[in-house]
């Protein structure tokens, strides 16, 4: 698949908040063909945070292993993935495992590939987070399972699977206080006879209406840590109208 948004992977954070204002869901909509990114960052501002420990695996590779302080106790761990899959990445067991020990095993046979594999930390508010994601080659067709470390375990707290593209970012929202961890998924919808724009797409685009364009449907669901769980905070759309792509 072809990359069709640059720097998709951002590093994974949020901040813990007590009281959250909750956001209604809204629709941003780009107004030029092929338009970039600034009208989308105008409404959502990304800001990215440095990853800790990054370590993944591609294609026929079948394990990795990177040192670094993964929990942020001060101390270097040793985390190694390891991917057993079958011949066409659609069914796997991902293993994450620190300081030799087995913190993660993912038996993944639902059809979501798991051609590229990576493991990292993020700080969020006082805690450190492990963000496990996998998928094709620009990480689409795949998952995010964010985990919270307890020293050198691994707890779960949120599953994310697509067909689409999907990448997470940190976040304030314009208009409201504090940040928020997003989960995007990009997915192309195609104008087609079997696959026709919704109404609400149609009227915007509408000079555009024919199979020879698409519009890139990108879904910002964002959460905030709340008592050690990844609460919903509310849901962007935006619409991007350009050249199809694979």
């Amino acid at each position: 698949m072809k990359k069709f948004i640059c720097g998709l992977m951002a590093a994974l954070m949020a901040t813990s908040m007590l009281n959250c204002n909750f956001a209604e869901a809204k629709n941003y909509y780009s107004k030029e063909f092929n338009a970039g990114e600034t009208q989308r960052e105008a409404a959502i501002r990304e800001s990215s945070s440095p990853e800790i420990g990054h370590v993944s695996i591609i294609e026929d590779e079948n394990s990795a292993s990177m040192s670094a302080d993964y929990n942020g106790d001060g101390k270097i761990e040793n985390v190694t993935i390891t991917r057993m899959r079958n011949s066409d990445y659609t069914k796997a067991t991902i293993t994450v495992t620190v300081n030799g020990k087995e913190a993660v095993k993912l038996n993944l046979g639902n059809k979501l590939s798991t051609m590229y594999v990576q493991f990292n930390s993020v700080k969020l508010g006082s805690s450190m987070l492990g963000i496990l994601q996998y998928g094709d080659n620009d990480y689409a067709a795949g998952g995010i399972n964010v985990y919270k470390w307890s020293k050198n375990s691994l707890k779960l707290l949120k599953t994310y699977n697509t067909e689409g593209y999907l990448w997470s970012f940190v976040s304030s929202d314009p208009g409201k206080k504090g940040k928020y961890l997003y989960l995007a998924d990009s997915k192309q919808l195609y104008n087609s006879s079997k696959n026709a724009w919704p109404k609400a797409i149609r009227k915007k685009y509408a000079k555009w209406k024919n199979d020879s364009v698409s519009v890139t449907k990108t879904e910002f669901t964002k959460f905030v840590l709340k008592k050690g769980k990844l609460k919903k905070a509310g849901k962007d759309t935006y619409y991007k109208i350009g050249t199809p792509y694979d």
